[in-house]
């Protein structure tokens, strides 16, 4: 699957944004990342809410592709 089915996955509710983003841990037993290490925001994790500006909490710590993403950072531009 490329980046772009990923992406329309996740417009669609089946995939978190969280999950393309560089700061994700995967090996958490709990969804946490660099900007909330005490646990990702439901909205943000359920994609209600895009994660490319300031949310409160994130540290300054924004959404940032994981290589080969770079079509889903444009596109959260464009659709979010």
């Amino acid at each position: 699957m490329n980046a772009y089915d990923k992406f329309k996955k996740m417009v669609k509710g089946e995939m978190s944004q969280c999950h393309c983003c560089i700061h994700y841990k995967e090996s958490s037993s709990k969804d946490i990342c660099d900007a909330f290490p005490k646990g990702i925001p439901q909205d943000i994790l359920n994609n209600y809410i895009c994660h490319n500006q300031a949310f409160p909490g994130d540290n300054g710590i924004h959404f940032e592709p994981k290589p080969g993403y770079k079509t889903i950072k444009i596109k959260m531009k464009e659709c979010f």
